[in-house]
């Protein structure tokens, strides 16, 4: 299993909160990012060799 993280901070006064290790799994890294109704995903994705 993938070891999932969450947190939540305060930011300018909004509650916002931040997670990985739930979906796109197949990328090198992903992201979710909630902030009131507002939801953004950011993946990233690397080549084994240059």
């Amino acid at each position: 299993m993938f070891k999932e993280f969450k947190e939540e901070i305060d930011f300018g006064g909004k509650k916002v909160i931040l997670e990985t290790g739930k979906i796109a799994r197949q990328a090198d890294g992903a992201i979710i990012a909630t902030c009131g109704e507002t939801v953004v995903i950011a993946t990233v994705v690397g080549a084994k060799k240059s």
